[in-house]
This record gives C-alpha cells, structure tokens and sequence, in this order.
C-alpha cells in the first residue's frame, strides 16, 4: 500500500463525535482528529487547517466543510478558537489559520454557510485586534490564565524539556509558556522563552492575510481593511524587518536570535517579493531530508520545535512561499524530501508520525511528550504535495 492509499483510505477512521478527555466541547458535527488512532483524538485548532487540505485533495468535501463550521462555531461560542475544543484549553488560542480554511473550503460551500463563515472570521479578527495587541499597534501571542495555570504551565515546561529555568518570576514564565503554546511552537529556541514580548512574524502574516479575505469577502467595509493590511505592512517593515528579512522581533528591543521557518510565512501571503532573502532563509534551514523547523542554535538548545524536527504545517508554508515568488523548482526540491521521508518512516513502521527528522531521516527522535502515529497535518501536507509534484 502507497502512502497515498494509506491516506485515503483512513480519514474515516480520523472521523469523531468525542474525544477522550472529560472536558470536551460539544460539536454541532462530527470532526476529524489529527490521529486515526493514537492518543490526539480532540478537536484540535492548527492541525485542522491541514487536515482540511487533505480532505479536500480527495474530494471529502462535507468533511471539511464540516470541520470549518465546528471552528465557527466556537468562535461565535467564545469569541475565539481555542486550542482545542475542551475547556482545559480555553486559555489559549493557537496560530490564526482559520482564514486559510475559509479560503480552502469557499468553493465548496453553500451560500448560508459561506455567510456563516465569515461572520466567524470576522469575529475571531476582532479577537486578536482586541486581546492580543502591543503598544506599537502590531499583535502577540498571549493567554487568559489564571495564576495556578501558569505556575503549573511553568512546571510542565521544566518536565517536558528537562531542565530547570533561572527565572524567579514564576507566574511570567508560565504566562510565557502558555503564550508560546498559543503559537503553537511548544517550545521553540525562536522565542527565547520570552514570547509575549514578541511581534510574531507567522502571526503577523496571518492577520495580513485575514485583511485581504475580510476586504474580499466583505465588501461593505472592503476600505477598512484595507487599510489595516497597509498599516499592517508598513508596521511590519517598520518593527520586524531586520534589513534582510521580516522576522520575530521585540519592538525597540532587537529581533530573534535565530532564523525559523516562521520567517518564510511573510513570502507566501504577499508580504514580500525578495527572492534572495527566502532562498537565505531556506539556506539556513534544508537538510538531506528536509527543511528543521529552526536553524541549528550555537547553544545547542533542543526543542521539538527546533532543529533538527521537520513539521508538516512548516514544509506548507516554506514549499508555499517558494511557489508564490516563482521558485517552482525550489519548492519541488523541499517537497520531495518532505514525501521521500514520510514514505521512507512509512516503509519502516506502517504509520505516519507527528514529525520528522529532517537531518538523519525517519520520525523524530526530539520529543517532548510520548510519540505518537499521525494522520492530521502530516497526510493533509503530504497530499497536497504530491499530487502537486507527482500528478
């Protein structure tokens, strides 16, 4: 069995009603989980964004429409999308892609729906316009706990990564961590575990994007936004661009230490045109196997969300802006490393894994938490790039 029949034939197994955890969220439709049988089985916020490319690269249209009305759903429920969609996880939001599905799933939903959706759209913006914002009028990743979460989310932090932090501000560095499980890098060297002081270069480029979809799709108010996308990009340019490349910056304090495959989100929504600075970015960042999700630090910091990991979400968005400024034979290069090594790991094991080792190959070995099989990101990815290279 190829790796693309093992996906086709296993979104039904993905399908849900319930996840495991008492505190799930009802649904008004079922939903797909990232895993078809491991331990991930709610219904998770970035994953579904990829989970929906790969539905909708075989046809499984109702899936995700389905799966884009659930986000609405909550978003009109709580005025944001959580994490996930159990109470636990509504101290927090994660990276903004719910644009990137409303513009996915627009050719195939009816008319209420595509009004359903937008409404929902529109409604998150004003969450992040209004809750997560800096003084310099860019936007953050931030939290809503409580002081036991964080202390607690501090103390997970030191387990997971095996190390104990010189911070004696325990609360902040809790407020930290979770803002950083908002970007859903959790964790990652590009923050320096400092992450509400930060402009986001992925976050940033994303409430650009939902700019231009809300101008687009909401005609009545299309000079409001605009306008903001303008201002967006003149604050960008202004805050974030280090004189190469726009990329994680604290506003007046310096940018990020290191460069992440973050920095390649600003090429693929229009942000910039610089072919020369991506192909840096990708310099720093491809290996024999593929693209670590950081570049390796002079510290040797380790992070799941770091070198030498590959993502799937990350591959999506580095093969995306190399294709949007023209660098078709780049991108082709970067995919087929990325579907060589998941069919390779598929070869040895029979499963899809969360993620990769983009320098020795096979699943990762740099894990936070217990490994599990993947369906979710990695197939959706996997989909939509070989059926772009191969087909």
């Amino acid at each position: 069995m190829t790796v693309r029949q093992y996906i086709r034939n296993s979104w039904d197994k993905s399908l849900r009603t319930k996840g495991h955890r008492a505190d799930g969220i009802t649904l008004p439709y079922s939903y797909n989980s990232p895993c078809a049988e491991g331990i991930f089985d709610e219904f998770y916020y970035w994953d579904t964004c990829f989970i929906n490319k790969g539905l909708i690269a075989d046809g499984k249209y109702e899936d995700a429409l389905h799966n884009a009305l659930n986000m609405a759903f909550l978003i009109q429920r709580y005025g944001f999308m959580p994490n996930a969609a159990v109470t636990g996880m509504l101290n927090r939001s994660q990276p903004p892609l719910f644009g990137v599905m409303v513009r996915d799933i627009m050719p195939y939903a009816p008319t209420q729906d595509k009004k359903t959706l937008i409404d929902a759209l529109e409604r998150e913006y004003g969450f992040w316009m209004s809750r997560r914002t800096l003084s310099c009028g860019l936007n953050r990743y931030g939290n809503s706990a409580d002081r036991q979460a964080k202390l607690l989310m501090a103390d997970e932090a030191e387990a997971r990564l095996s190390l104990k932090f010189d911070i004696a501000d325990r609360e902040m560095l809790g407020s930290n961590i979770l803002a950083e499980c908002e970007s859903g890098w959790d964790f990652s060297p590009r923050f320096d575990f400092h992450c509400t002081d930060f402009a986001p270069v992925d976050l940033n480029s994303l409430l650009y994007l939902y700019e231009l979809t809300l101008a687009e799709y909401v005609p009545e108010r299309r000079g409001v936004f605009l306008e903001a996308a303008a201002k967006r990009k003149e604050r960008m340019y202004e805050y974030c661009f280090d004189g190469i490349k726009l990329t994680d910056a604290v506003p007046g304090g310096g940018y990020a230490k290191i460069v992440s495959a973050a920095c390649a989100l600003p090429f693929a929504v229009g942000l910039s045109d610089d072919r020369q600075a991506l192909l840096q970015i990708v310099g720093k960042l491809e290996y024999a196997y593929g693209i670590a999700a950081c570049e390796k630090t002079a510290d040797g910091t380790v992070c799941q969300w770091g070198y030498p990991n590959m993502w799937a979400p990350l591959v999506w968005i580095v093969c995306s802006a190399l294709d949007k400024l023209g660098l078709h034979n780049d991108s082709a290069r970067i995919g087929n490393k990325y579907l060589s090594a998941v069919e390779d790991s598929f070869a040895a094991t029979g499963k899809l894994w969360e993620k990769y080792d983009a320098v020795r190959g096979g699943k990762a070995t740099v894990n936070e938490y217990t490994e599990t099989e993947m369906l979710g990101w990695t197939a959706g990815v996997y989909s939509v790039i070989y059926d772009k290279i191969k087909q």
